[in-house]
């Protein structure tokens, strides 16, 4: 008895859930372009197109990724501020005290 196949996460795609997670991860984490992500690939052994990964990726986005996009836009939107640079800067005290007048 064999468990029946589960349904591939892109119809008609030989792409599995733990491919696209792993070239999710090179692209959006690790910041590797696509053509280092299919030069990878294909030293293990698998050719697979940039324009192949670089649809899925859109697909991916539509199917899962817009929804949760979505979400963080209305979560971020919410606030009343929205960024803050906390960069530390050195301070002239010269400066501080001719505009200041300290």
């Amino acid at each position: 008895m064999r468990a029946p196949q589960p349904e591939p996460p892109i119809p008609g795609s030989f792409a599995t859930p733990s491919l696209l997670a792993w070239i999710v991860n090179g692209k959006y984490v690790m910041s590797l372009p696509l053509y280092r992500i299919e030069a990878d690939l294909k030293a293990c052994g698998a050719t697979i197109s940039r324009q192949d990964m670089a649809n899925w990726m859109m697909n991916v986005h539509a199917r899962w990724l817009a929804k949760v996009h979505e979400r963080m836009k209305v979560e971020l939107l919410s606030h009343v501020r929205i960024h803050a640079d906390e960069t530390t800067v050195q301070v002239l005290m010269y400066f501080v005290k001719s505009v200041f007048r300290v």
